[in-house]
């Protein structure tokens, strides 16, 4: 044994959740969180995709799980048999190392397809940052433009990855049969441009949305854009939410995050659209224009010809 997989196997553990054992990193926010509720928060995707199934036309065949960690998502939804095939995208090469032998240990070859790479809106290689402070879950896209943050980013060790549009992993997608979860750690504003830029239109997704990480990498603004095509539900009552709830996310803390339930509105049949009967203006997402500056203007993409999200 080597000394890089001496180093992996201090770094690791076997845990036991709910639904079976795997690897983890040892002494980890996520691995403690499993250790002591048998889960993170993976139960969510059973009634989840029940509602979907139910209410809005999902034809269950697919999880896209954009950020995917160690693979919890993967291994709960392919444990519960809620999905057929898997794409699990990854852009820490050691927690990829992780996410690469939990999956190809519980899963079958023509099941699962892995990505170790960031998903945005350009291609090339970015700076990832990564979590020295037990939370390997909080690796992010380093905007390098953006000053020193509340979390010492500068302060953090970095690793280079490649960065994809969606289209470079989601070639033949069928939205209608796939649900897309998204934690990128404020990246989700990238996403959800290349989502625009390579005419990839998901349906249904589980997105977290954390304004302090999209403002330091300079996405917010389209991550907003984004919901423009969608109703938004909470996660866990799968009751519909206004934007002004949304939108006092990040008020008490800049580590205040939530995760929304995303379902386009041209698949909703049974329930009014929440945003256009509200007469309330002020809850509506609005699509409102970008100049060709404006869309060539972050700093991870900046010089580049690229078209605008709307």
């Amino acid at each position: 044994m080597n000394a890089s997989d001496l180093e992996f196997q201090r770094a690791t553990e076997i845990v036991n959740s709910s639904y079976g054992k795997f690897l983890a990193y040892r002494g980890d926010h996520i691995t403690n969180g499993i250790k002591a509720r048998g889960e993170f928060h993976e139960s969510r995707l059973t009634p989840i995709t029940a509602r979907l199934t139910e209410r809005h036309g999902l034809i269950p065949r697919t999880l896209v799980d954009i950020g995917a960690h160690i693979g919890t998502n993967i291994l709960y939804a392919h444990n519960s048999s809620l999905f057929q095939k898997f794409i699990a995208i990854e852009p820490c090469p050691t927690t990829f190392k992780i996410l690469h032998h939990n999956t190809v240990k519980h899963l079958n070859p023509d099941q699962i397809t892995l990505h170790n790479a960031a998903v945005g809106s350009h291609d090339g290689l970015i700076e990832l940052e990564l979590n020295g402070n037990g939370n390997t879950g909080d690796t992010r896209v380093r905007n390098p433009s953006a000053p020193n943050g509340l979390d010492n980013e500068h302060a953090r060790q970095t690793v280079e990855v490649p960065i994809h549009k969606p289209g470079k992993f989601l070639s033949n997608i069928n939205e209608m049969e796939t649900l897309f979860c998204i934690d990128a750690q404020g990246s989700e504003g990238l996403i959800a441009e290349g989502f625009q830029m390579d005419n990839i239109k998901p349906n249904f997704i589980i997105i977290e949305f954390w304004p302090y990480a999209l403002d330091r990498l300079g996405c917010k603004g389209q991550f907003m854009n984004f919901l423009y095509d969608f109703d938004f539900y909470d996660v866990n009552t799968l009751q519909p939410l206004r934007l002004s709830q949304i939108q006092a996310c990040g008020a008490k803390s800049h580590s205040e995050q939530m995760d929304i339930l995303l379902v386009r509105r041209r698949t909703n049949k049974h329930f009014p659209r929440q945003h256009s009967s509200n007469p309330d203006k002020s809850n509506r997402v609005r699509r409102p224009g970008r100049s060709a500056n404006e869309a060539s203007s972050h700093p991870l993409t900046r010089g580049q010809n690229r078209r605008g999200l709307f």
